[in-house]
């Protein structure tokens, strides 16, 4: 289930260079990080939003 959000988020995202995709990639930090703060995520589950959208990035299925 994870990958397939993971995938989705991927799919959506602006990436046409090297720029577009550290600004995205920051604005996920950001945003699994505000996740983290508030309580509604642990830490592993950080690491594994972060980890499946970069084996997304990096695999794609397109």
């Amino acid at each position: 289930m994870l990958h397939t959000f993971a995938r989705a988020i991927v799919d959506t995202a602006p990436i046409h260079s090297r720029k577009s995709l550290n600004r995205f990639l920051r604005r996920v930090d950001r945003w699994s990080n505000r996740l983290y703060r508030k309580g509604l995520i642990d830490l592993a589950a950080r690491q594994d939003i972060r980890r499946h959208i970069a084996g997304a990035i990096m695999h794609p299925t397109t």
